[in-house]
This record gives structure tokens, C-alpha cells and sequence, in this order.
């Protein structure tokens, strides 16, 4: 079990690396008036705009998945940079996992029923002292992709950020964030939800080549539900 228990922000959040080839003809940036940094405000925009990305303070939320026919839910309460993220199934916690600002830790659940306890590194600290967006949205570096390109997919186009690692796809009509492409990976926001004026993410797969997993939010309430108790760290 413990093995199969992937935690969603883990999954979906994480640096995709290389990119997907297409036979679609592109356009590098040189021929497009349209700049990196351009693309990721216009996709703030689409969201509801900066201003009320800025004002979302908590975020409580739950996501269902499948895994090898067992179903996973997994709960977050997130406050600042600061999270509660609680896996579970066939009515147990498989693992939890807890960062109150400055310091946290991880407890897992074996197979044997056994809970192991690890502490955050110094390294997992400062990574999570640097989180932004409540970890509702996946953060996009202007700063690190080095074109722009264009695509079309099922009758769609898009815009597609790379950088030496990674593509980000983004929808031209619409402005949102479609998919990221990477190391064999995909994933790919299929719906997003509207909540408080703003559209996040409501269904999200993740491919890989070994298997496909959908993620569905089930619930999502900003500014409410979260309390700086939910973050003590024993």
C-alpha cells in the first residue's frame, strides 16, 4: 500500500522535464510578437487576475484518485506556506503530512500497520518556505523559458513555453494552462472549476507511460475551513 500512495501535490506540482515531439509546424519567438512573461500574466488574467489570486489566504480541498483500483482521497489545508496534506484509504491514513512555517514532518503508514515519522530536511524546508498560490496552481518562471511556439491540438492552439526542461501549453482563446509535458510525463488540467470568481483546477490527469491517473477536486473552499491549529507539529 504504501508504495502505491502517491501524494497529489507531489504528483502534479513537481519539474517536468522533456518535452513531447509533435509534427505540428511552430514558430520560434523571434517571429512571435508575443513574450513568456506575456503568456503567464494573460493566464493570471484568465484565472480572475493577480488581485484575487492575492486575496485567497487558506485553501481547504479534496481530490479523489484511483491507484491500481484503490480509491485514494487526499485533504489539504493550506495556510500561506503553510499545509496539511492527509492521504487516505480504505478508510485509513495512509500519510500525512505537516509544514507550519519553519519546520514539519511526514508520517506514513506501511503495509504492516506501522507509523514511521520523518522529519523535513533543511532542503525540504526551504523549498516549502518558497511556496506560493496556496499550491492550488502549478508557478510559472518567466525568467526560464527560452521560446515561444505555437501549436494545435484537436482544433485548439496554443501558445508552448520551453525551456531546456520542460513545455508548458497554453490555451491562445482562453489564456488558461492546458498541459505540461516531461521525462515521459504529461499532465494535463481537463476542467477547472469556478470558485469565488476564480477558475482552478477541478480535473487533472497525469500520464506516464507506465499508467494514467485522473485526479478530481471534490471540494475546494478558499478563506475559510483553516485555522493556524491544523499546522501544529508534534
Amino acid at each position: 500500500m504504501k508504495k502505491l500512495l502517491v501524494p497529489f501535490f507531489c504528483m502534479v506540482m513537481v519539474s517536468f522535464l522533456s518535452a513531447q515531439n509533435t509534427n505540428n509546424v511552430k514558430k520560434e519567438i523571434s517571429k512571435l510578437s508575443i513574450t513568456p512573461n506575456e503568456v503567464i500574466n494573460n493566464y493570471m488574467e484568465a484565472l480572475g487576475g493577480k488581485d484575487k489570486l492575492d486575496a485567497v489566504k487558506s485553501m481547504l480541498k479534496e481530490t479523489t484518485m484511483s491507484i491500481e483500483g484503490i480509491d485514494v482521497v487526499t485533504t489539504e489545508k493550506r495556510m500561506g506556506n503553510k499545509y496539511k496534506i492527509v492521504q487516505t484509504a480504505m478508510g485509513m491514513e495512509m500519510e500525512v503530512q505537516v509544514f507550519n512555517g519553519e519546520k514539519g514532518y511526514k508520517s506514513t503508514t506501511t503495509e504492516e500497520g506501522t507509523v514511521q515519522k520523518q522529519i523535513m530536511t533543511e532542503e525540504e524546508i526551504i523549498k516549502a518556505k518558497k511556496s506560493i498560490t496556496l499550491g492550488i496552481l502549478p508557478i510559472f518562471d518567466p525568467a526560464k523559458y527560452i521560446s515561444v511556439t505555437t501549436d494545435k491540438i484537436d482544433d485548439k492552439e496554443y501558445y508552448i513555453l520551453s525551456s531546456d526542461k520542460s513545455k508548458a501549453y497554453f490555451d491562445i482563446r482562453t489564456g488558461l494552462f492546458y498541459k505540461t509535458i516531461s521525462e515521459g510525463r504529461e499532465m494535463i488540467f481537463k476542467e477547472y472549476l469556478i470558485v469565488d470568481g476564480l477558475k482552478l483546477p477541478g480535473i487533472i490527469e497525469v500520464k506516464t507511460k507506465q499508467k494514467t491517473i485522473e485526479m478530481k477536486t471534490t471540494k475546494l473552499i478558499l478563506n475559510s475551513g483553516v485555522t493556524e491549529s491544523d499546522f501544529i507539529v508534534f
